[in-house]
């Protein structure tokens, strides 16, 4: 409904669990980790807990969309089952027939023989399991014996459980230790700092290709106190306030939208997230004055009433600031809230946070910088196509006629375009100039990146024009978008993964050779992708920080260039030997 009013593509704070709204802070990150380990390395559980609404089903799906070909998943959402029926639920999901009264030792036995036979093709399978908290401890029994199917080396079903803190308590149960001495890797997924819930609302509304700045500074961070920071509840009040906003006719979500927006959906749950942070703060401060008074008694218990006369003005402050406390807390929030953030200030200030640290306060006023960044992009051509020609440039190639966003000319040269999205720590890990998507007000800018400093400045190529800024200010137009330019090796048209073959093999042992890469010696002139080589490939990628499959793909044959020093490769910092 409101979507073409904020001139949006879709609704951006859907809670249906699309992977590509999926944002991957840190801690959704080690999330992550866990379960591309749960997936990689057989044997044992892997188990990830959370609160409901955190984003662990978004994270299972996915998950699901990175799965190699030579894995075979069974997925089992709702695992309210009897023994017998989670037995038949894995074989349909594995695609295994079995007659419709088989007993539970059938099943067994044709899972079993399906996972031998996997196995023996190289193919690995993987049981996940969400809403592990309901299983029963009948059903937890039945799937520890799962993995005592195995050869004389390998476990032949890895299992992935996911669940909420539920799934902690029943697992520590003494009757389930057997079960628990097996779990392998576990993660909890907390909700989203402050600064973090910013970034998600940013980074949806990127997707959705929504301005930056729909919702104020203020309005997010009283979404943040009312959602406590678990994603599905930030999404069900953003798309009530993007709702309401529409319907008042707003340009934008303030924190008065916002507030209605939480009564309506969180009901009277957002009158107790309104007043518990005042209340904490009001017990913090009775503590440290009750530890105060205690202190001053210790260190002087001779002069009593010197002391207690010397403490009383503390005593006094204490007791105004609960009051003050309690004041503030029967104010409404956005009210409280305004009085340090108001919603007066033009839409360039709102983009920078109130509250400063010592080192910030230090730096030039963020509003000018980003003031003069949005002057440097607005009053300049900084379309796609423009953006891609002036990279190629940088690459040392002269193009005739125009040039197209999708990569057709850079193609015909002999280079491809990676699209993706990340940080800056992945751009400089990738160390290439790149093109950045910067989301302004009315539209996107593309601007090519050709240089990242150690200390967070960033240079900018604009109209062949050199600008430099500090990323934080970056950081309010771009939320991740890149297009990366890479020359692939002779020959090499898709990714070098096990059982791979001749001369895309040797080019790569000779690349590694090349480079000096650590890890033992191995067969230059050998054409088959074996396990040592495998091995001395997962190396390399941990020690660059790259995703640590075993399998030669596109980051990887980019860092792999680096070490081969191309003279015209444009890097944004001399790569290290």
């Amino acid at each position: 409904m409101y979507a073409a009013y904020f001139a949006l593509t879709e609704p951006p704070f859907s809670i249906s669990p699309d992977p590509r709204y999926l944002y991957t802070s840190a801690r959704h990150q080690e999330a992550m980790a866990h379960l591309m380990f749960g997936v990689r390395d057989g044997g044992g559980f892997v188990q990830l807990t959370g609160e409901v609404g955190t984003g662990k089903t978004t994270l299972c799906r996915w998950l699901l969309d990175q799965v190699p070909d030579d894995l075979d998943v069974a997925l089992i959402l709702n695992p309210q089952f009897s023994e017998n029926e989670l037995l038949a639920s894995i074989c349909d999901e594995l695609r295994i027939r079995y007659p419709a009264n088989a007993t539970t030792k059938k099943l067994l036995d044709l899972l079993n023989k399906r996972l031998l036979s996997s196995y023996a093709k190289g193919r690995r399978t993987v049981l996940i399991i969400d809403e592990a908290q309901m299983l029963s401890k009948a059903l937890l029994e039945q799937v520890r014996l799962l993995t005592n199917l195995e050869t004389a080396k390998q476990k032949l079903l890895q299992i992935i459980l996911i669940g909420q803190p539920e799934l902690n308590t029943t697992l520590d149960r003494d009757d389930l230790k057997q079960l628990s001495q097996r779990v392998t890797a576990r993660y909890h997924l907390r909700p989203l700092s402050a600064i973090e819930t910013k970034e998600y609302v940013g980074y949806r509304l990127a997707i959705a290709g929504g301005r930056p700045d729909l919702f104020t500074q203020p309005a997010i961070r009283l979404i943040h106190r009312y959602s406590q920071g678990v994603p599905r509840l930030i999404n069900v009040i953003c798309d009530r306030a993007l709702l309401g906003a529409y319907s008042e006719g707003r340009n934008k979500v303030n924190t008065d939208t916002v507030r209605k927006a939480a009564t309506e959906v969180l009901g009277f749950n957002a009158r107790l997230k309104q007043h518990v942070g005042w209340y904490a703060l009001a017990a913090s401060i009775l503590l440290a004055a009750g530890m105060l008074l205690w202190y001053q008694l210790e260190r002087s218990p001779v002069d009593v009433g010197k002391t207690t006369a010397a403490t009383a003005p503390a005593a006094n402050s204490a007791a105004n600031a609960l009051n003050t406390s309690i004041a503030e807390s029967e104010k409404p929030l956005d009210t409280a809230i305004t009085d340090t953030a108001t919603e007066e200030t033009p839409p360039l200030a709102e983009t920078a946070d109130v509250n400063l640290t010592a080192d910030q306060a230090a730096q030039p006023d963020s509003a000018d910088n980003q003031a003069d960044l949005l002057d440097v992009v607005q009053q300049s051509s900084t379309d796609e196509a423009s953006a891609l020609a002036a990279l190629l440039h940088y690459w040392g190639v002269q193009l005739t006629g125009p040039v197209l966003a999708d990569c057709e000319q850079a193609a015909k040269v002999g280079f491809r375009c990676l699209r993706s999205r990340g940080t800056w720590n992945n751009l400089r890990n990738l160390n290439r100039a790149v093109v950045l998507t910067l989301r302004g007000p009315q539209r996107n800018h593309y601007v090519l990146l050709t240089a990242l400093e150690p200390k967070d400045q960033a240079t900018l190529l604009v109209a062949e024009k050199s600008h430099q800024f500090n990323i934080s200010d970056l950081d309010h137009y771009w939320f991740g978008e890149y297009l990366l330019l890479w020359r692939p090796p002779p020959s090499i048209s898709h990714p070098i993964a096990r059982h791979s073959k001749g001369a895309d093999v040797l080019w790569l042992r000779q690349a590694l050779s090349r480079i000096g890469d650590q890890g033992p010696a191995f067969d230059v002139a050998n054409p088959e992708f074996d396990q040592q080589l495998y091995n001395r490939i997962i190396g390399f990628q941990r020690r660059h920080a790259l995703d640590a499959d075993g399998i030669v793909g596109v980051e990887t044959l980019i860092k792999l260039n680096s070490y081969l020093r191309n003279k015209d490769t444009p890097f944004l910092s001399p790569p290290t030997s």
